[in-house]
């Protein structure tokens, strides 16, 4: 029976194979993905290979780069591309393969060429801008027309961010004390979370798109391969295709992203958003005062034209006035000598009533006196007739008692009295006894 080798044997075979089949170095291309540099200086990632448009990776091996490497190859790349080797980065690098006993295969990196990078993502971001394009959704969001004052702000922004800071303290404190109204819905803004957390808060604005009128997405300064995470399609896609229009500032002088092209308005800077979101509210100020202006002119003007029309229609009431005095003062005076006319014939019937009816009182006033005498008369008569001494000189007499109160009875002579007996020329006393 043949004996077997032991583990170690197997290893070392493994590693001559190797160096005897393979070249010392070789230029390949993968994407990052995990990265970590211990404190030592070594960096220690894990490499992949994924086809387009899959998420499952077809290759994956260990890589290392020794510190004395890391050193200087990191600050190079980031002054090249403007960016730190980082997670889903794709990468050309110089690698010579290795085999150890106890950490097996792995590739040990030695250069690497940045200018690859910058291409891998130019090509990336010009195919994701082609198929925008043919989806015809590349300007969608710049057709939504913004809202004459932006006051009610949707922000996307890691709320650590220095860019987000900035961007509020420039809106909260603006020159002109407008006030905004702004709801943070936190997001990454760098890394492999970008995506998912943009479109996720995407979507929670989305249900409360009547509480905004717009969306802004912001974040600070950074390197230019920083951009690569918003030269994404979801990202992208979803920005266009948003009902309300979306302002980004995420920080870029010279490039934009994806997402800054398929904005309704991109800026550079979160401070610049906040500037032009105020420049918005100021212009609608200025042409409001403007417009009052224009109102108060227009006011003054048609006071002034009313005031003249006033001053025209007085002068005109005015010399109608005189007018009218003066006709009426005619008027006043005809009649006036109609109504001394017409009193002086009143007068003149009246007198001539007065006189008629004082001839006629008078005539009835001596009728009255003449039938009143004839009562008189009658009356005086029958006094006449009725007086005592009428009567005593026809043969009559009166009888009284000694105290001159008449006797009409015999029953009122008393026993032992005196009576007196009354003559038309003269009286006796008797004595009754």
């Amino acid at each position: 029976m043949e004996e077997g080798i032991s583990l170690s044997e197997l290893a070392k075979l493994i590693e001559q194979g190797l160096q005897k089949s393979l070249q010392p170095s070789y230029w390949i291309v993968a994407e990052i993905s995990e990265i970590q540099a211990n404190r030592n200086g070594h960096c220690y990632l894990e490499l992949i290979e994924k086809p387009e448009d899959e998420q499952n990776p077809v290759a994956k091996m260990r890589a290392i780069i020794w510190a004395n490497v890391y050193k200087l190859m990191d600050p190079y790349f980031e002054s090249e591309t403007g960016s730190h080797l980082s997670v889903g980065m794709k990468i050309m690098v110089l690698v010579s393969v290795t085999y150890h006993a106890l950490y097996g295969l792995s590739l040990l990196i030695t250069d690497i060429n940045p200018v690859y990078t910058i291409g891998e993502d130019e090509q990336r971001r010009l195919k994701i801008i082609r198929q925008l394009e043919e989806e015809g959704i590349m300007d969608l969001n710049k057709e939504i027309p913004l809202p004459t004052v932006i006051q009610r702000i949707a922000v996307i922004s890691s709320p650590t961010a220095a860019g987000f800071q900035d961007f509020m303290n420039q809106l909260n404190y603006n020159q002109y004390g407008f006030k905004f109204s702004t709801t943070l819905f936190p997001a990454a803004m760098q890394g492999v979370d970008v995506e998912s957390s943009i479109v996720s808060q995407l979507d929670a604005i989305f249900k409360r798109e009547g509480e905004f009128d717009a969306v802004v997405i912001i974040r600070g300064g950074g390197a230019r391969t920083d951009l690569r995470w918003f030269d994404n399609y979801n990202i992208a896609a979803n920005v266009a295709q948003f009902p309300l229009p979306v302002i980004t500032g995420i920080g870029h002088d010279k490039d934009q992203s994806i997402t800054d092209l398929v904005a309704n308005t991109s800026l550079k800077t979160p401070t610049a958003v906040a500037e032009f979101i105020i420049s918005t509210a100021a212009e609608y100020a200025e042409e409001l005062e403007c417009y009052q202006e224009k109102i108060k002119d227009i006011y003054d003007e048609i006071i002034e034209k009313q005031k003249q029309t006033i001053q025209d229609f007085m002068s005109r009431v005015l010399q109608s006035m005189k007018i009218v005095m003066l006709q009426t003062n005619s008027v006043l005076k005809e009649y006036q000598n109609k109504i001394q006319y017409a009193s002086v014939v009143r007068l003149n019937e009246r007198k001539n009533d007065l006189s008629n009816l004082q001839q006629r009182l008078k005539e009835l006033c001596n009728r009255q006196l003449f039938v009143q005498q004839k009562a008189l008369d009658l009356v005086e008569t029958k006094i006449i007739a009725k007086n005592p001494e009428t009567i005593l000189r026809q043969g009559y007499t009166i009888t009284t008692d000694d105290s001159g109160e008449i006797i009409k009875s015999v029953t009122q002579i008393p026993d032992s009295k005196t009576i007196v007996t009354h003559f038309s020329d003269g009286e006796v006393t008797s004595h009754i006894a």
